[in-house]
């Protein structure tokens, strides 16, 4: 696909991004209807019935960010030579054999993923150059073959070696075929502690989406809501947890997924008891490995140049 059509795209979808309503003082999340949820920008409220522990943790959340600051950010394209997936059914086997690693849920229709993580900080990876580039985030249609779009939403951890070198970590949602795009303004650094969740509304509507991340380290959060780029809708075929590395790839470290979970379109919940690994091996010989730990856990590790 040519820059200027996905630069298109790309305008489309921010000319119609939508920010939520603060959170009234007196708003009770526990009552309110998915309907009011979203009208504040809110994830959704698992079954107190069938995932009390999500429940409980969702309420905890929930009930700190009625006093929590909402930030409306500016957007900043990504655009780099390589961004992403491509249609093209050889470049995208390529995409999603070498330059990701985490785990995948691909057995049924998801709606929603969210996840916990530390946000690392980035350091050069394999080779000489002026950049390295690295990004962790969740996603719904990344892993599928017959597949032509990704929802996905996270954060970015990039080094470059001018000024005597430096390093920059940022949040950033995207609805490919548009480029990825950088939340100016929300505040992300190393060993800041984020939750992000990807939505769509599947099954009534193919066309919408919505990004949301806190900040539980800065008390801050933002909420963002979208119709899709031009010709693609939502599948949900797949979701996934994952670290992806734009070669030449940033060494991350370790960014280890908790409280894993997607949703299906029944609004039933799945945790990780069956995902699949997937890990990552870089033209540059950059090898990056994960590791389910437990049900809600993976962590994902850069492991430098394989052998020879």
């Amino acid at each position: 696909m040519a820059d200027e059509e996905r630069l298109d795209y790309t305008r489309k979808l921010l000319d119609d991004v939508r920010f939520p309503q603060p959170i009234p003082p007196d708003f009770d999340p526990v009552a309110a209807t998915p309907e009011q949820l979203a009208q504040y920008g809110l994830p959704l409220r698992p079954s107190m019935d069938e995932a009390p522990h999500d429940f409980a943790r969702w309420e905890k959340m929930v009930t700190e960010l009625k006093g929590m600051e909402l930030v409306r950010p500016s957007f900043k394209v990504i655009q780099r030579d390589v961004t992403s997936r491509t249609r093209d059914r050889y470049e995208a086997q390529k995409w999603k054999k070498t330059n990701w690693a985490g785990a995948v849920i691909s057995d049924f229709v998801f709606n929603l993923v969210e996840s916990d993580w530390t946000v690392p900080r980035p350091e050069p990876g394999q080779g000489d150059h002026i950049a390295w580039y690295s990004a962790a985030y969740v996603g719904l249609d990344g892993y599928r073959m017959n597949s032509d779009d990704v929802l996905a939403g996270g954060t970015g951890h990039d080094y470059y070696t001018a000024k005597n070198g430096f390093y920059k970590t940022y949040a950033w949602f995207e609805w490919y075929p548009a480029y990825p795009v950088e939340l100016e303004g929300f505040p992300v650094r190393p060993c800041d502690r984020v939750f992000c969740e990807v939505l769509g509304d599947l099954p009534r509507d193919d066309k919408k989406g919505a990004f949301f991340i806190y900040n539980y380290t800065t008390g801050k959060y933002t909420s963002l809501s979208f119709c899709a780029p031009p010709g693609v809708g939502l599948r949900g075929d797949s979701a996934e947890w994952i670290v992806e590395g734009e070669e030449p790839e940033a060494n991350f470290h370790v960014v280890e997924f908790d409280r894993c979970r997607a949703q299906k379109t029944n609004r039933r919940w799945y945790n990780l008891s069956s995902a699949a690994t997937v890990t990552s091996t870089c033209e540059d010989g950059t090898v990056c490995t994960a590791t389910i730990q437990d049900d809600e856990t993976v962590i994902v590790r850069y492991g430098g140049a394989r052998d020879k």
